[in-house]
């Protein structure tokens, strides 16, 4: 999963776009390219199926973007859905409704390549809470960038 995310962190940077990574609070990582808002929701989900489609087409035995759980089966699912008006995400910093209430995270990119996966339980709160101070985010709102199609 971590080396899914680098690649679409290298493949968004040949695109000319700098990109921030958070765990899902699930078992997903979300990699978020923001953008100046001059396109149309269909421009910018054809933009990310793109990039994806691509990926899956040069390692179609370890990508897939068909949304098919069945079809899943020991290849990492790419997510390009989340880029629609109507599509929604976990927010950063937000815990999910299920066993175990793990957070959504914001993450440096170095740390992918822990030995483990990432994981923020609330009830672990005082353990990850000095993280906060270090916002991996903390620059995006500075970051004025375009898709060029």
């Amino acid at each position: 999963m971590a080396q899914a995310a680098e690649e679409v962190r290298e493949r968004l940077k040949n695109r000319g776009l700098e990109s921030f990574l958070k765990t899902t609070g699930g078992k997903g990582l979300h990699v978020v390219a923001p953008i100046m808002p001059e396109l149309a929701w269909p421009e910018v989900k054809e933009f990310a199926r793109s990039i994806v489609a691509s990926m899956e087409r040069d390692a179609p035995n370890r990508y897939l973007i068909k949304m098919t759980k069945s079809a899943r089966a020991g290849k990492i699912f790419l997510d390009y859905m989340r880029n629609e008006r109507e599509a929604t995400s976990v927010a950063a910093y937000s815990p999910r409704a299920r066993k175990g209430a793990t957070v959504s995270m914001p993450l440096h990119w170095a740390e992918l390549r822990s030995k483990t996966r990432p994981i923020f339980p609330v009830v672990d709160f005082v353990d990850w809470r000095v993280r906060l101070k270090k916002d991996p985010w903390a620059k995006m709102d500075d970051v004025k960038q375009r898709i060029r199609v």
